[in-house]
């Protein structure tokens, strides 16, 4: 429990909030890089995944009819994960887009958009494994869930270092 707190700690930083609220984040991505690569790392990780996402997809759809009891169910929940996977690819480069262009409302959309489609997923694929007997891709996909979880919290602890780096240059120049 004590090395837990440690790295929780020296891995978290606390923003006091207008309200008096304090909001952990992240300050280095994997323990090492500043947070601005990291999220160039999530953001170019996030689009490549999705591809294959949309690969498998339709390599799923190809095959799932001929061994599944549901065909038609089946179907639609593979048509339903390619869709996601086509939105994941355009937030992805909505994401990318707002650190190379420096816009920081596009990463304040990628986080939201992208905790949704993470809580949209989890009933689909619960759906999928049901429907599929594929308990396997339920594990695999548990696992790719916890890395985007990450992910998000990582381009959350950029936005929240730059919206602050933000807010202390404008009270600088108020004060001069």
């Amino acid at each position: 429990v004590a090395v837990l707190r440690e790295l929780c700690t020296r891995s978290l930083k606390e923003v006091n909030l207008m309200n008096k609220m304090r909001v952990p984040y992240l300050q280095k991505c994997c323990r090492r890089f500043p947070l601005k690569n990291g999220c160039k790392i999530v953001g170019w990780y996030s689009t490549v995944a999705s591809l294959f996402g949309i690969i498998n997809g339709f390599h799923d759809l190809a095959s799932v009819t001929s061994y599944n009891l549901f065909p038609e169910v089946a179907v639609d929940l593979v048509k339903l994960k390619i869709l996601f996977c086509i939105l994941d690819t355009a937030f992805s480069v909505f994401l990318l887009m707002g650190l190379y262009l420096k816009r920081t409302h596009y990463l304040l959309a990628w986080i939201v958009a992208k905790s949704i489609l993470l809580l949209s997923e989890v009933p689909l694929y619960i759906s999928m494994s049901y429907f599929d007997k594929l308990c396997e891709e339920l594990a695999v996909f548990l696992f790719f869930m916890c890395i985007d979880i990450y992910c998000v919290l990582v381009v959350h602890g950029y936005f929240m270092e730059i919206t602050n780096a933000d807010e202390s240059e404008v009270v600088g120049e108020s004060e001069v």
